[in-house]
């Protein structure tokens, strides 16, 4: 089955919404509480039976990792919070395929508690707020993409545009401050 099917991939309906292009790389983020939707897509060289199911996983986590001194030695934590984890069977074994792309679509609501995605720190301490999908046809072939979410009451097509650096100047006119960009 392996060579039957050449390359399994994940198209999230959100990146191909033309009036939501989001930044330069295509990328729109979901807010909380919303429906994730996409499908999963093998392309199949050959007709051929399934001899593993289509898995589909979404997993959504918070990590934080912190490193204590202590007068003795260091010692180092870890903390790790579930938001959300789905995983759903989307084609069974014995299914035919036949060659072309085959597509098997997904969908999931996120929390409405759900918090952005964001990641901060170094490697010995900080915290990741991550979201992503990931799809398999038996153990060789998994593949894994991510999605952003943005913070709740914030447009999603902002968030790539929050992080770009901004400057601000504060100058003195007449006894009156001035505040405004450059």
């Amino acid at each position: 089955m392996g060579a039957s099917i050449s390359s399994v991939s994940i198209v999230f309906d959100h990146e191909e919404t033309p009036q939501h292009s989001g930044d330069e790389n295509g990328s729109r983020a979901v807010a909380s509480g919303e429906s994730v939707s996409g499908r999963i897509v093998l392309r199949v060289k050959r007709t051929c039976k399934l001899e593993e199911d289509i898995v589909f996983e979404a997993l959504g986590k918070e990590e934080t990792r912190t490193h204590r001194s202590s007068s003795s030695k260091n010692s180092p934590s870890y903390g790790e919070n579930l938001i959300i984890s789905v995983r759903d069977v989307l084609s069974s074994r014995n299914t035919r395929l036949t060659p072309g792309d085959r597509a098997f679509p997904f969908a999931f609501q996120l929390p409405a508690t759900a918090p952005a995605s964001m990641a901060y720190g170094k490697s010995s301490y900080g915290c990741t707020v991550q979201y992503r999908v990931r799809a398999s046809v038996g153990p060789k072939q998994t593949v894994e993409k991510f999605f952003q979410v943005a913070p709740p009451g914030m447009s999603s097509l902002a968030v790539p545009r929050l992080i770009a650096p901004t400057t601000t100047s504060v100058g003195k006119l007449g006894g009156v401050l001035q505040i405004g960009s450059i």
